[in-house]
């Protein structure tokens, strides 16, 4: 196997395209900027072209190799130099024919001048010499000479001698190469048996050693290869389309609450629950104040009442003194008195002092808080109510979408791959069958061809072997090695004749062995042929880059069609299904590198970055059907919603705002400031009063008590000023308040106001809904592009880990062009051969010079 390497590596000078040149055409096409081959449609004629071109050491066209890119070879520059440093094939042919013809011509020579040459002497020599005599003359001077010899006729016995003993060590070392050279045949011919015959065992080794053992490996590891493959595929591909649904999901749910929450922010209910939320903590502190001054008012309203009685007792007990008392009985005594005390009048009426209209207040803020607070309620209940439908609102969105339908014939892609792969692998197990079926039928044949063939080789080996045990038989019994003539020599009719068989031998194995050297010949220019133009450009790195840019051009020319079949169904639609690339290279070294725990992907080794196309899934008619079937739904969930139901009605908050501002304008502020302004309270005057009548009638016990009563009303009238003074006080800042209420009250009816317009104009608000959809839309659509592109990206590259692959391709180059594989096993069988009948040409050669240097030597010996 060595020196078949060696030879190829002789042979093949430049990597030419090979048969590459005669298996495939360019096709013209317009559809893609790739060039596209087919397969010849004359493979035969091309074939004989190229064999009598390339034998006629003529320039073998090369189209495919000049459609090759010059970076890997190819072009013109590849072409110029393939033409200029042709490969070594034919000089092969014809130094196995210029080899054999040699030496058919020298055995041809050798028999006829060599062997005439003799019988001329022998007769020249009976004329010269013996003349007359006849035989029995003859016979009887040779028995009578004399045992001298001359000097010149010893020279030439000793170079004779020389030349003979030469001729028979190069007999003796052709006959035993011949010998090792038909062992070796046959056990080459055992090799090429043993590589076609099926054994019954199942070998344990991976490597092929037979061609049935690469059939099964390659079987076994292509069943292996789908099987495992497909099965991982289909459910890598459902997890990662369960996740990415999954995560669309998600992001819909949670855009879709976006939306909601958009929505409502256009409906301003977050700014009407925050009023609203204002308002209600106001109105209670409002509430609160207001209920405060109700009661400081009635309280005041008590103590004044409690001052004016006070103060009518006090003045009718001043009147009943001056009727009782002696000072003040006569006319005009005690009249400036009686006066003074006559002011002893309450200045503050407290029947002024209206409590009601504070009461009517309090509860129409009461009613306001509680109304509101059920608006309030109701509100929030509703944006509740909107946000715990949001689940129904994505389940019916995503039921309209429906990306899990859309996505279905990604999964079903490998439902279609398992189809083809069966489809493969029958036809793979056909020709398999059909192979290890029919080849033992004709092996016998084939054992029997070469065992034939053997049995010639044996057959001329034996015989040139008996010639050559006779002819050394009667080199030692004929004394031709000795220095003197002997009266007992061997008779020359004997001697000198024996040459006439092997001269009959190597006429009649000429034409026989011109036979084999045509045979050979052809058999090493085709095998030579079929590795170095062929084989190489599936095991040779170099080689393959050009053979996978052919097949790339005629995978892409076949690519369309099959696309259009029916051989992915429905699941190309959304696949990047591109014709694969490189796939030689991918099988011999990519998937090399490919294990079990660290598998890499056939798909991501021929090329596919991303074997679906997600921008074409979310561009797709379903898609879009899906998204406006989607944007219908959530139109009917909002309506259904019915939000202005559950918002109050504008004339509702226009009643309640009246009845509110009317509360308000009861309440008169003013008036109250005015009854309740401490300054109406005299208590200056009250106590000069007093000092002045305690002055005046200190001596009159009859006005002790009136006057004590006085004093008791001051004390009163200062207790009722300051809680005057605190009213009063509260009161001027509730006028402030009740602005402020006012607004805060009207600012919250006005929101709410907007929002109740807003809900009841359908045509905005659905609007807005579907403008918030096609937003959220237009997130989940470029999200699924981001995310869906590297999730499938990332699948794409574990898909079909090719381990299993290689192993077959490996199997399938191994057995057919490998180092030991069936053409380097048939190489090396004609190179045997060819060596095998060289040499037994060469024997006979040999034999036949050996007889003739024999004859001249016993010629010499009896001279």
């Amino acid at each position: 196997m060595g020196t078949v390497a060696t030879i190829l590596k002789w042979i093949v000078r430049v990597e030419n395209g090979g048969l590459l040149n005669i298996a495939f055409e360019k096709v013209s096409t317009t559809i893609t900027s790739e060039t596209e081959f087919d397969v010849s449609k004359d493979l035969m004629g091309k074939t004989i072209d190229f064999a009598k071109r390339a034998l006629m050491l003529k320039e073998i066209p090369l189209p495919i190799l000049k459609e090759i890119p010059e970076s890997l070879g190819g072009g013109k520059a590849g072409v110029d130099d393939a033409h200029s440093h042709p490969n070594r094939e034919p000089v092969l042919f014809f130094i196995t024919i210029g080899v054999f013809l040699a030496v058919v011509i020298l055995q041809f020579a050798s028999c006829c001048c060599l062997g005439c040459g003799i019988k001329k002497s022998k007769k020249n020599r009976k004329t010269k010499n013996y003349g007359s005599f006849g035989r029995k003359g003859e016979e009887e001077i040779l028995e009578n000479l004399i045992t001298e010899e001359s000097p010149e006729t010893h020279s030439k016995r000793r170079i004779h001698r020389i030349v003979y003993l030469i001729v028979l060590a190069l007999g003796v070392t052709f006959l035993a190469a011949s010998v090792i050279l038909t062992i070796i045949y046959f056990s080459s011919t055992a090799l090429v048996v043993n590589y076609l015959e099926t054994k019954p065992e199942k070998p344990s080794e991976e490597i092929p050693l037979t061609l049935p053992d690469g059939l099964r490996i390659t079987r076994e590891h292509m069943a292996k290869f789908f099987n495992r493959g497909i099965t991982m595929g289909k459910k890598q591909t459902s997890d990662s389309i369960d996740a990415l649904l999954r995560k669309i999901n998600g992001e819909m749910s949670s855009q879709i609450n976006m939306t909601v929450d958009n929505i409502l922010i256009h409906l301003e209910v977050g700014q009407v629950l925050q009023k609203g939320k204002e308002t209600l903590a106001n109105v209670d502190k409002f509430k609160v104040y207001t209920s405060k001054i109700a009661s400081n008012i009635k309280t005041v309203k008590i103590e004044i009442t409690d001052l004016r009685d006070s103060m009518k007792i006090t003045k009718q007990e001043f009147d009943d003194a001056y009727r009782t008392s002696p000072n003040c009985q006569a006319p005009g005594q005690c009249d400036q008195l009686k006066k003074e005390t006559n002011k002893i009048i309450c200045p503050i009426e407290p029947d002024a002092i209206n409590t009601d209209s504070t009461d009517q207040l309090i509860t129409h803020l009461n009613t306001m808080q509680m109304d509101l607070q059920n608006q309030m309620n109701d509100i929030e209940k509703a944006i509740a109510d909107i946000h715990g439908s949001t689940e129904n609102i994505v389940d019916s969105v995503q039921k309209q979408i429906n990306l899990d339908s859309t996505m279905k014939p990604i999964d079903q892609f490998w439902d279609d791959a398992n189809k083809m792969s069966k489809d493969i692998m029958k036809n793979l197990d056909d020709t398999i069958g059909t192979v290890e079926e029919e080849l033992p039928k004709y092996l016998k044949f084939i054992r029997i061809g070469f065992y034939i063939l053997g049995g010639v080789f044996i057959f001329m080996l034996i015989i040139a072997a008996l010639i050559a045990v006779h002819l050394i038989f009667r080199a030692l019994t004929g004394h031709i090695f000795s220095s003197s003539k002997f009266n007992d020599a061997p008779k020359i009719k004997k001697d000198i004749c024996g040459q006439g068989p092997i001269c009959c031998c190597s006429i009649l194995f000429i034409p026989i062995l011109l036979m084999l050297a045509i045979i050979t010949a052809v058999l090493l220019f085709s095998m030579t042929l079929v590795s170095g133009e062929g084989c190489i450009y599936v095991v040779r790195e170099s080689a393959i880059s050009k053979a996978d840019f052919v097949m790339n051009g005629y995978i892409a020319h076949l690519w369309k069609s099959m696309m259009e079949g029916d051989g992915l169904g429905d699941a190309g639609e959304f696949l990047n299904l591109k014709s694969p690339r490189n796939i030689l290279y991918a099988l011999n070294n990519v998937c090399a590198r490919s294990t079990v725990e660290h598998g890499v992907g056939l798909l991501r080794s021929v090329g596919y970055d991303n074997l679906v196309d997600v921008e074409k899934l979310v561009e797709s008619n379903q898609v879009a059907d899906g998204i406006n079937q989607g944007r219908e739904s959530l139109i009917d969930q909002i309506k259904q919603l019915d939000v202005p139901s559950q918002l109050p009605r504008a004339d509702e908050l226009d009643n309640m705002q009246k009845q509110l501002n009317e509360a308000f304008d009861k309440v008169d502020i003013k008036e109250l400031l005015k009854i309740s302004h401490p300054d109406q309270l005299n208590i200056m005057e009250f106590k000069n009063l007093h000092s002045n009548l305690k002055t005046a009638l200190a001596s009159d016990p009859t006005f002790i008590k009136p006057i004590d009563s006085l004093e008791g009303v001051i004390q009163q009238m200062e207790k009722l000023k300051k809680s005057l003074t605190d009213t009063h006080e509260a009161m001027k800042k509730s006028e402030t308040h009740v602005e402020d209420m006012k607004k805060v009250v009207a600012e919250t009816i006005t929101v709410l106001k907007i929002t109740i317009s807003k809900a009841n104009d359908e045509q905005e608000l659905l609007g807005k809904v579907a403008g918030e959809y096609d937003v959220m839309t237009n997130y989940i659509i470029e999200f699924i592009k981001n995310y869906g592109d590297k999730l499938f990206m990332r699948l794409t590259q574990v898909l079909l880990p090719c381990q299993d692959a290689h192993i077959a391709y490996a199997a399938v180059t191994k057995v057919s062009c490998g180092d030991s594989g069936g053409i380097s096993l048939l190489l090396g069988l004609v190179y045997v051969l060819a060596l095998n009948v060289l040499f037994i040409a060469l024997v006979y050669i040999t034999l036949f010079n050996l007889a003739y240097a024999q004859a001249r030597l016993i010629h010499l010996v009896n001279c």
